[in-house]
């Protein structure tokens, strides 16, 4: 109070035989040293009062819990970086994977074996670019039985119009012969 008295405490070695505050504590604030120990004062007047609250800290307290904090945030630190070092290795790993996948069906479309079919499920674009390999084997396929289909019908086109052009011929070559062959065996008889 307004007297130098001591209300509540939780440390008695700020208060003097008289159950008032320590001179010491009283002309300090922020770090301070006091009966040979740190400590770090803080002191706030309470409004339409004549009570003022001091709160003393060791800072050997302070010191303490800065050191077990900071312990904590490194080891807290070392455990996220770890644990995203592994996690960082399986994707990258995956997503490798996949690509030897898609690159050895690529290389197998090069050699011409155009049954290698790439099954991907991942949910990202490796998924899409393996979705689209799929289909264009499938489009690849498909124009090659096409291509095949057309150049089957083209050869028998071509056949018919030959022998389109081979029966005329072969008919009037036929009748010419017969023809000659008439004429002459009535000049010899």
């Amino acid at each position: 109070d307004k007297y130098n008295n001591i209300a509540v405490t939780t440390n008695e070695s700020f208060r003097n035989k008289f159950g008032k505050i320590e001179k010491n504590l009283k002309n300090s604030l922020g770090y301070s040293v006091i009966n040979k120990e740190k400590y770090y004062i803080n002191r706030k007047e309470i409004y339409y009062s004549n009570i003022l609250l001091y709160t003393v800290s060791t800072t050997s307290y302070i010191i303490n819990n800065f050191i077990e904090g900071l312990i904590y945030m490194t080891v807290f630190f070392i455990i996220i970086w770890i644990s995203m070092y592994f996690t960082a290795k399986i994707i990258a790993e995956k997503k490798t994977k996949t690509i030897k996948e898609i690159v050895y069906a690529i290389e197998n479309i090069k050699t011409g074996d155009l049954d290698t079919q790439l099954c991907v499920n991942s949910n990202d674009e490796f998924q899409i670019i393996a979705d689209s390999y799929n289909k264009m084997l499938l489009n690849i396929k498909e124009l090659i039985a096409l291509n095949k289909e057309e150049a089957k019908h083209s050869t028998v086109l071509e056949i018919k119009q030959l022998e389109s052009q081979f029966n005329p011929h072969f008919l009037f070559n036929t009748l010419e012969m017969l023809k000659y062959t008439i004429k002459s065996d009535i000049l010899m008889a």
